[in-house]
């Protein structure tokens, strides 16, 4: 067998910034820097 390699999986749940597409997609993009930070391979 060749060499294991170990993935960090996470989940995000956000509500909306209510009538405000920017708003939304800036949360999103926070939620996906501080998942990065985290050293998260694959977030859903």
């Amino acid at each position: 067998m060749g060499s294991s390699r170990i993935v960090r999986a996470a989940a995000v749940q956000l509500a909306p910034v209510l009538f405000d597409r920017d708003g939304s997609t800036q949360k999103v993009l926070e939620a996906i820097g501080e998942a990065e930070r985290k050293d998260v391979n694959l977030l859903v």
